[in-house]
């Protein structure tokens, strides 16, 4: 165990030695290059969110249409009840691999959504190691902020 001094209290704190990552502050451009990793790699995630989005909608577009074709050839062709049509047509092989489409390209969606909000917290703990950082040791960090 070590004995530590919380920034904010000032009081001693006693530390398991696995839980200390290091004692040495951030110097401020040690903090602003993490912090603008973190945003670069939200940014990033923002546009795969919009090209998962659209994705999924070309899924569900592509569904739907190849749906209703087969809804329409099982009526007429076939000529399946009106009451069937639907049911059986969605039995069909390609119908049944659109469908799947659409529930794959959901999950990625999805993926990517929790994924941003991994990045949000992975800001927001940046963000507070450089408060504490700048607790600890003031002396790298610019009087006035930088932007």
């Amino acid at each position: 165990m070590r004995i530590l001094v919380d920034p904010e209290t000032g009081e001693p704190v006693e530390v398991a030695e696995g839980d200390v990552l290091g004692l040495q502050p951030y110097d401020f451009a040690e903090a602003k290059r993490a912090a603008y990793s973190v945003e670069m790699y939200y940014y990033k995630l923002v546009n795969q969110f919009r090209d998962a989005k659209n994705a999924e909608a070309a899924a569900e577009r592509d569904y739907r249409r190849l749906l209703a074709t087969r809804i329409i050839e099982k009526r007429e062709v076939e000529r399946v009840p009106a009451t069937l049509a639907e049911t059986l047509a969605k039995g069909d092989e390609d119908v049944a691999e659109a469908k799947a489409e659409t529930i794959r390209a959901s999950g990625e969606v999805t993926a990517v959504w929790h994924l941003l909000e991994l990045a949000k917290a992975m800001f927001v703990t940046v963000s507070q190691m450089t408060k504490w950082s700048e607790r600890v040791d003031s002396s790298t960090y610019p009087e006035k902020p930088v932007y």
